[in-house]
């Protein structure tokens, strides 16, 4: 289940499944990697900072040089607020060494009937700088 919307001008409300907002927040991770580790080679990092010049290598490193330290941080501020705004608390008990963890589910729903479990997600646009 994913529903969408704007809450009042002040960011964007995502409901989904629990499992999917464990993927969202694992591709934050991966986005966060690639502006860490990534090599200059790399292509996924080719696609989150993109040569703004391809045709002209001195206005491309200028460009980089003034530009690129404000966009990792700016991007890697984004992919915490997803992080944070996706996190799934687990319960988790371990019995005879084995350990299992499944996602809290609260719910109207008579106990009988199975129980979705979703996370209300509410991503919040940056505080003014």
């Amino acid at each position: 289940m994913i529903v969408a919307g704007r809450s009042g001008g002040e960011g964007v409300r995502i409901v989904l499944e629990a499992e999917e907002a464990m993927l969202l927040s694992e591709l934050a991770d991966q986005v966060d990697s690639v502006l860490l580790l990534g090599e200059a080679d790399d292509p996924a990092l080719d696609r989150l900072l993109p040569n703004a010049y391809p045709d002209d290598a001195a206005s491309s490193r200028e460009f980089a040089r003034y530009t690129r330290d404000s966009l990792v941080d700016g991007k890697r501020q984004a992919a915490q607020r997803v992080r944070d705004a996706t996190a799934v608390s687990l319960i988790c008990a371990t019995v005879d060494g084995d350990t299992s963890c499944q996602v809290p589910v609260t719910s109207h729903q008579p106990s009988s009937m199975p129980q979705p479990s979703v996370v209300t997600v509410v991503l919040l646009p940056p505080p003014p700088a």
